[in-house]
């Protein structure tokens, strides 16, 4: 494999991408740990902004 240099826009955009991924799973591990600490649903949702599927999904 051999490396490609990048622009200075393309590496600004994959750094903003993983920043925005960092949050979501951020949001993720938040809504884990109020979920094992008995939180109800709408109350995750409502400080994570996450669905709610995917709040009653997580184990």
């Amino acid at each position: 494999m051999q490396w490609v240099p990048i622009s200075q826009i393309q590496r600004e955009y994959l750094i903003e991408d993983a920043k925005e991924e960092g949050k979501e799973e951020g949001k993720f591990e938040v809504a884990r740990s109020m979920r094992a600490d008995g939180f109800p649903a709408e109350t995750i949702r409502k400080y994570t902004g996450l669905d709610e599927d995917d709040i009653l999904a997580l184990s």
